[in-house]
């Protein structure tokens, strides 16, 4: 929590064709669901 707002972080793996496309599907679905403003820390 940081202020008392909860936040996310997110990690994705490198990999091949697939894996990319998880994780591009994983990020569509955080903006979807309206919580990509709680996320604080993305890894790559």
């Amino acid at each position: 929590m940081i202020d008392g707002k909860r936040t996310i972080g997110i990690v994705l793996s490198g990999g091949a064709h697939r894996v990319a496309i998880f994780a591009l599907e994983a990020l569509l679905d955080v903006v979807d669901s309206r919580r990509n403003r709680d996320v604080s820390v993305a890894n790559y």
